[in-house]
């Protein structure tokens, strides 16, 4: 491969600075999973493409997140 090329100068490059310290910070997508998997739905990823069915799983959660 070319040494001028993108591809290898970003496979050969160092990168600058330092991380952050601590855990890293959550994601959206992390506590909707959560929130999800606490409830007790699985597979919500293909029920997601499903807009009926995901009608129903939100219907579902939200019963189950009130609670009587």
């Amino acid at each position: 491969m070319e040494n001028n090329r993108t591809p290898k100068a970003l496979l050969d490059a160092v990168p600058v600075g330092r991380r952050k310290v601590g855990r890293p910070k959550l994601r959206w997508l992390d506590e909707v999973q959560a929130d999800l998997t606490k409830v007790g739905i699985r597979r919500w990823r293909t029920r997601a493409l499903d807009r009926s069915d995901w009608s129903d799983v939100l219907r579902e959660a939200k019963a189950k997140l009130q609670g009587p």
